[in-house]
């Protein structure tokens, strides 16, 4: 294919790519005002609830995981309370646990249990344990506004950690509390503290970020605080370094009872090596917590998890993190990065719901992108990733139902519209269609139905090129798109081909125009034209005709019939228009007489048509000799006549005469024979010999008969007063 034919189809292609970004331009403007919207709500905290609903959910879906081995959680329960019969439980039960605890080597021990004053009988032999056993960490609760502040244990110098915990609005806790700073002072929760003991056995420490002061590294993992915006937890900062925690099932962790500490009925190696959390698991102490997954239908997990049992779970999450490369906390996207999620999600419902007509179809494309969205944020999930899945949910319900809405509403505007021009339409003579911006013809009268040949149900919502040659329907689509486009009224001529194989000329004036319901519709008139074409080619006809007599007619009037030169009369007008332009550009001309020496014999002797021929062999001999600019002519008989405009100097004449004797003088064989003839030429100038065209032409033939005189077959000029 030649680069010709391939600029056309490009040129076409371009075209079609404007009115399509056109259409789409609308359908994201509206997918921006949807995502503006949501990223405003956002920002007001109207999405929160949803938001972590959805958080929620994806803890529970998360697939169950094995015990932690590293972690065992000694209970207190109902049965426990029951067998020491005493409330509170005094100091000798509690020492005589540590201590057989202890003798099973774990790696850390942590008391979740708040000791700050005695309770006899054995407060001495607590107090012993707790100054001798140098990993045992105990807990404090700082004052944070709601609730007082609870001494840590006595004997155990700074190993404390507190135990406040972060509850969310809705009673759930999602975050992890690991320092807080009060009073001046910066305290570590009692998770941390013993994340640390136990790390420290594998030989990793807590270090600060090269590159982010704020962030943590630890063993495999960063720490990065959860610093609440204007997504969620809009108005519950509650200071401190938070991450978002990121929870294990409540089930991961091996659970004993303090009964069983005691009477021996633990395995050693469920302890040893191991962090070691103590605290209550009786419902009626009320150490109670809700986790995200607390409460699921989808898991048999109870409502509520107990303290102890929370604070396990934070101290596996900080292990796996450390260890296993695990994240302690799920990572959320920029603000950017989620705000192009959700225009990019209203622009695809906003394009996908106003370019299917069908409902249903709509409705499968909303469930098939749903699904997607819902699976693409599990699977992020699942890496500690959360994405905002209820308002990219609600991006792509706004945007799609509320574009079906809006496109509902045009369509019963447009029926609206259409049962109104049908009923206007009917009564027209001249076919008239209406076409909407997918070039679908929606109303048509009956004599347009006529004018193309099929019957009228069966051309609506149809297009041109389901019924057209392709070459008109492209040209019908073009002139509508440009209409479409621009808005301008638009009138053309062109050929319709019907269903006969019967081309009519038409002419059809189309014009753009808008709806109350926002629908732009394109109203087309047509008249038929092929009679008055018939008349156009007909009157063409004849023109040329015409033409070609007023053409003939002049040739006979100016032009030699024998040789093809311009007659006298043509001669006579060159020679003025000649003398003219010479005045005015002070240039000289020169004017030949030609006469042919011993052409009657030829005649005589040959016979007038060897005559003719000869006479046209000396014409084009003639030709031959001149320049463009110069003209030969044929007075009749055997004259000739040669006008040569602008010359430098009259040896140039001389020079032309001497070829044309030259050329004349070779022999001319015609019907085998050898003709013979000589030439004498009279030459005169302007202005030397004269000003006016008689002149000229008296004196050029006064020199030709002094040629003849001479002894024929030479030139003379009408005066020698020129050094040629």
């Amino acid at each position: 294919m030649t680069r010709l034919s391939i600029l056309p189809q490009f040129r076409f292609r371009l075209s079609s790519i404007q009115p399509w970004m056109t259409r789409q331009r609308r359908s994201w403007i509206g997918a921006s005002l949807i995502a503006g919207s949501i990223v405003l709500l956002r920002w007001g905290g109207a999405l929160q609830g949803g938001e972590l609903a959805m958080l929620d959910l994806g803890f529970q879906l998360r697939p169950t995981t094995a015990k932690d081995p590293r972690i065992l959680v000694v209970g207190i329960d109902e049965e426990d309370l029951r067998a020491i019969a005493r409330w509170p439980i005094p100091d000798r039960v509690l020492a005589e646990a540590l201590w057989k605890l202890q003798g099973r080597s774990p790696r850390a021990i942590g008391l979740n249990l708040f000791r700050d004053l005695p309770v006899e009988p054995g407060s001495e032999q607590l107090q012993r344990a707790f100054e001798n056993i140098p990993n045992l960490i105990g807990v404090e609760s700082l004052p944070d506004g709601e609730n007082s502040s609870v001494d840590p244990p006595n004997g155990l110098g700074d190993r404390v950690g507190f135990n406040n915990v972060l509850v969310d609005p809705d009673g759930k806790v999602r975050r992890n509390l690991l320092f807080w700073r009060n009073h001046g002072k910066t305290h570590e929760s009692f998770a941390i503290y013993l994340a640390q003991i136990y790390l420290h056995g594998e030989g990793i420490e807590a270090k600060r970020h090269p590159s982010d002061p704020k962030a943590i590294r630890w063993g495999r993992t960063v720490l990065h605080p959860f610093i609440p915006d204007n997504r969620i937890y809009r108005a519950d900062d509650r200071g401190g370094y938070q991450v978002l925690a990121n929870f294990y099932p409540p089930d991961r962790f091996t659970i004993v009872s303090l009964s069983d500490v005691l009477e021996d009925r633990v395995p050693a190696d469920w302890i040893r090596n191991r962090v070691v959390a103590i605290g209550f698991t009786a419902r009626s102490i009320k150490d109670l917590f809700q986790l995200p997954h607390n409460g699921s239908p989808l898991h048999r997990y109870p409502a509520e998890l107990y303290g102890v049992e929370l604070q396990a779970n934070f101290i596996a999450q900080l292990l796996a993190a450390a260890l296993d490369g695990r994240s302690p906390t799920l990572s959320i996207l920029p603000n950017w990065v989620e705000g192009l999620a959700i225009w990019a999600i209203a622009g695809l419902g906003t394009t996908l719901a106003s370019r299917h007509r069908s409902f249903g179809r709509s409705l499968r494309y909303f469930g098939i992108v749903q699904v997607a969205i819902a699976l693409i944020c599990y699977l992020a999930f699942l890496y500690s990733w959360w994405l905002p899945l209820f308002p990219l949910t609600l991006s792509w319900l706004s945007s799609t139902f509320l574009t079906i809405g809006y496109r509902l509403y045009r369509e019963i505007e447009l029926k609206k519209t259409k049962d109104f021009l049908d009923k206007i339409l009917l009564s027209i003579p001249d076919p008239i269609f209406v076409k909407d911006r997918q070039h679908r013809w929606i109303i048509l009268n009956p004599a347009f139905a006529e004018l193309i040949g099929y019957p009228l149900e069966q051309l609506i919502d149809r297009r041109d090129r389901e019924f057209l040659p392709f070459h008109e329907a492209e040209q019908f689509w073009q002139q509508d798109e440009h209409v479409f486009l621009t808005g301008d009224a638009y009138e053309t001529e062109e050929t319709l081909t019907d269903s006969r194989n019967v081309v009519h000329w038409i002419s059809t004036k189309r014009s753009l125009h808008r709806d109350p319901g926002g629908n732009y519709l394109l109203v087309g008139i047509i008249r038929e034209i092929t009679e008055r074409k018939r008349r156009e080619d007909e009157l063409k006809l004849t023109a040329d005709r015409l033409a070609i007599f007023n053409e003939e007619l002049k040739q006979s009037v100016y032009c030699d019939p024998l040789t093809g030169l311009p007659n006298r009369k043509r001669f006579y007008d060159c020679l003025s228009q000649a003398l003219d332009l010479a005045a005015m550009h002070n240039q000289i001309v020169a004017l030949m007489f030609l006469d042919l020496d011993g052409f009657k014999q030829v005649n005589d002797g040959h016979g007038h048509d060897i005559g003719d021929r000869l006479l046209q062999g000396v014409a084009a001999r003639l030709k031959g000799c001149l320049r463009s600019q110069d003209t030969v002519s044929r007075l009749g008989g055997d004259e000739f006549t040669v006008i040569i405009p602008a010359i430098h100097h009259p040896k140039n004449v001389a020079q032309v005469a001497t070829k044309m004797i030259a050329a004349v003088g070779e022999t001319f064989a015609i019907e085998n024979c050898n003709i013979q003839v000589g030439v004498s030429i009279g030459i005169s100038l302007y202005p030397f010999h004269g000003e006016a065209v008689d002149e000229l032409v008296k004196t050029a033939d006064m020199a030709m008969y002094r040629a003849k005189q001479s002894g024929k077959n030479c030139y003379c000029f009408y005066s020698l007063q020129f050094d040629v």
